[in-house]
Parts: structure tokens; sequence; C-alpha cells
């Protein structure tokens, strides 16, 4: 446990995309009390017309330092798309994180179709690793991961 005044300096910080604005409005009640009841950290969130910003950091309650991080992914996994449920599996889960990329990272000139086969090929092939594909769309795909 570390001492409240090294808590107090760490804060993290999540910018809500647009597309994502009216999930987190429809959940942020659920997603406070995820955060402030088992995670004892603080957060609040900052709305402007330009930009939404969720900000998280410990109380004087957290007793582990890994939760701030605990908290930071779920909201970021939220934010990414995935399902509240299926966002709180980080929460409950150690040793799971949440990954994503966009498939023109890898390679810019794809077809629509194409990038479809992309995405089954890249869930299917690595099956074994992924616990979970939880939210495949059009040109991204999010996924858990569980370290062994």
């Amino acid at each position: 446990m570390t001492t409240p005044e090294s808590k107090s300096c760490e804060i993290r910080s999540l910018i809500v995309p647009r597309n994502r604005r009216t999930p987190v409005r429809n959940s942020w009640a659920s997603i406070v009390e995820v955060l402030t009841k088992q995670l004892k950290l603080m957060v609040c969130m900052k709305t402007d017309k330009k930009s939404w910003k969720i900000f998280i950091k410990p109380s004087l309650e957290t007793r582990d330092a890994q939760h701030i991080q605990k908290g930071y992914d779920f909201v970021n996994a939220f934010l990414k798309g995935f399902k509240y449920e299926d966002a709180l599996a980080v929460v409950r889960i150690d040793g799971i994180y949440v990954n994503s990329f966009h498939i023109t990272d890898v390679k810019q000139t794809l077809k629509p179709l194409v990038k479809t086969q992309v995405m089954t090929m890249v869930s299917g092939e690595y099956n074994s690793l992924l616990s979970n594909i939880l939210c495949i769309g059009f040109n991204k795909l999010s996924f858990t991961v569980r370290r062994k």
C-alpha cells in the first residue's frame, strides 16, 4: 500500500470518443458504482462541448495499488466498444487485459470483404491465446487476452 501523498498525484484520464458518449451517459451510474464501491477509487467526468474526459484517481480507502489500473482498463474497455458486462470482466478476473488495433494499421489498402476475412482469420487463428473476442467493428478489432 502506498502513502496518501503518492496516491494523490496519480491521476489517470481517458477521453470519451463521440460515438461512445451516449453509452457512457446511459451506463454512468453503473460505472461509477463499480469504481467507487468495489475498487475504492475517485472518479469524475468533465463534459465540454468539444471533449469529454474521465478522471480516475485513488482515494484514501484504496487498498491495492493495482485497483487504479483495473479501473482504467475497465473504463477503457467500455470506451472501446465492449458491453458493460463484458468490460466488467476486466475488474473481476485477474491477469486479463484489453488489446485492440485497427486492421488498416496492418495493411493500408483492404477492401471491405477482405477486412472481414482478416478479422475472422485473426480471431480464429489465435483462439488458443484469446479468451474472448468481444467486439468486432468494421475497421477495429478489440479482444481480451488472459495471461497464462
